[in-house]
């Protein structure tokens, strides 16, 4: 609660157990630093505006490493992995870029109920569902490796006017369903 809206927060190497929920426009920047959830997610985005960065978020077990309700918020250079989801969206224009999302249990990245999330840049493998999107539109998927997951690269349900552009999908069962 030290970060006034608008500043930044940086956070050094280690590993914590936390679940933040974020009610203020930041930019929290990692080095090497782990978060872990547990029960909740490790990150929960209540206002518009935030970015997240040079996170690795794992072990939220039964929710997302990162959940987002707002809008305008940006999600960048992260790994996320062993979460129930990597990261749930409801929210729109939300940028995901050079991230690696993998091992997740269910999805790596699941949209409900979005406009305009943008996805580059990022690997995502090893997750049940790659990318699922359910009533979802004028998103953009471009330039991601989506690779080796159980079911589905990319799956579209409801989901109308997605630009998908210049993606690798590998070794899925289905690669867009």
């Amino acid at each position: 609660n030290e970060v006034r809206g608008g500043g930044g927060c940086f956070v050094f190497a280690g590993v914590y157990k936390e679940n933040v929920e974020i009610n203020k426009r930041i930019r929290i920047t990692g080095k090497n630093a782990t978060v872990e959830g547990g029960d909740g997610s490790a990150f929960v985005l209540l206002v518009d505006g935030i970015v997240i960065e040079h996170f690795i978020i794992r072990n939220c077990w039964d929710e997302a490493g990162i959940t987002i309700y707002r809008e305008n918020a940006t999600i960048a250079f992260c790994d996320l992995y062993n979460n129930y989801y990597g990261i749930y969206l409801k929210a729109n224009n939300v940028s995901i870029k050079n991230c690696k999302v993998y091992g997740n249990s269910f999805a790596g990245i699941f949209l409900e109920n979005c406009m305009k999330i943008n996805i580059s840049g990022c690997d995502i493998y090893c997750n049940n569902e790659g990318i699922m999107a359910e009533h979802s539109s004028y998103g953009r998927i471009e330039n991601n490796v989506i690779s080796n997951n159980s079911i589905n690269g990319l799956k579209f349900v409801f989901s109308h006017f997605n630009d998908i552009i210049n993606n690798d999908f590998l070794d899925n069962i289905y690669g867009i369903y």
